[in-house]
This record gives C-alpha cells, sequence and structure tokens, in this order.
C-alpha cells in the first residue's frame, strides 16, 4: 500500500510537473494510470479497473471510430447524434464502452440506521470501498457515528482535472485519516 501511495504521490509533489497534464502523464508513466491510445489525452475519466495485460488485449483492436456518441444502431448503419450515418456490415458486433460506471446518485450517509448505503469512499479501485465498508460494519457494529466519520463518501471524477483534484489530492488526504481513526 505505502509502495503504491508513493507512487500516486511521487509526480504530485515533482516540481518538474507544472500543469495537471504533466502530472497526469507522469501518473501513466509510473504505471498508476492507462491510456489506450497514448496520442490521446482523455477528456472524460471513469475509473476504470484494467490491468496492463488487458490494456495490451485492448490496444490490439485496429477498427476504432471516432466520431461523437452514437445515437442508435441499426443494421447496416451507425447513426450518430450528429446525425452524420455510417454504413457497417450488418453482421457487425458492436461493444459499447462508453457506460458512465461513475454516474451516482447524490451522496448520502454510508450508514443509515439498518441500512448501508454502499458509495465511494476509497478510490481507486471502486472495490476498496466496499470493502473498508464491510471491515467497518465488523468492527464497530453498533457504532454508527465512528463509522461515518471513517466512512468519507466522496463525489466520483468524471474529467482527468477532476481526477487529479480529487483522486490525487482529497482521496489520499482522506485515506490517511480514514486510516488514523481507524488505528484508534
Amino acid at each position: 500500500m505505502n509502495e503504491i501511495v508513493a507512487k500516486m504521490m511521487d509526480p504530485i509533489i515533482d516540481e518538474n510537473n507544472k500543469t495537471g497534464t504533466e502530472i497526469l502523464l507522469a501518473l501513466e508513466e509510473s504505471g498508476i494510470l492507462m491510456r489506450l491510445d497514448k496520442t490521446i489525452l482523455p477528456t472524460r475519466y471513469r475509473a476504470a479497473t484494467v490491468n496492463p495485460a488487458e490494456v495490451r488485449k485492448l490496444r490490439r483492436v485496429e477498427n476504432i471510430i471516432r466520431k461523437g456518441r452514437i445515437d442508435s444502431i441499426e443494421p447496416g448503419k451507425l447513426i450518430f447524434q450528429t446525425g452524420e450515418e455510417m454504413p457497417v456490415d450488418p453482421k457487425t458486433l458492436f461493444v459499447d464502452c462508453s457506460a458512465n460506471s461513475t454516474l451516482f446518485a447524490p451522496k448520502k450517509k454510508v450508514f443509515d440506521g439498518e441500512t448501508i448505503n454502499v458509495q465511494f469512499i476509497q478510490m481507486p479501485p471502486p472495490g476498496i470501498s466496499a470493502n473498508v465498508i464491510a471491515a467497518m460494519e465488523l468492527k464497530f457494529p453498533n457504532d454508527e457515528e465512528k463509522k461515518n466519520s471513517v466512512c468519507n463518501v466522496l463525489t466520483a471524477h468524471k474529467s482527468p482535472k477532476v481526477f487529479f483534484l480529487q483522486t490525487c489530492t482529497l482521496t489520499i488526504l482522506r485515506m490517511l485519516l480514514s486510516l488514523l481513526r481507524w488505528i484508534q
């Protein structure tokens, strides 16, 4: 865990990285972040959980269409939101990778009486949140105030800039505060 935090913090505190983009590129260089196409800077960030071997396989996909959002897929054609149509083989398989996995309901208390509202409290990866929430329920079954003091809900990031501001600063601070509370 300390090694991962150090890999995240080093690009942030490196005085050679003057902009958010430079920091994001340094995070990519250190292996914390990955892009499918190194020639394109992302405009959205969805907190995908993927390993380097999976990224290498995804990079083998050759027929990538970058014409904007698709409105619909019909036999023999793609229809973009701009109205542009593109003919395709009717037997073509399309894989929708545009789902927004980080579009959540408004924040609420994680522990609320008999209800546990699973939300992001640590990022990335998303699974850590569920693990910490479960651990808090087991460790402090009757102390809702203590559990909620540790489980601070985060707003999911939707762009690289917000990722940088939130994940690389606030999340690390919150994680450290949560760890301090945990050991008390």
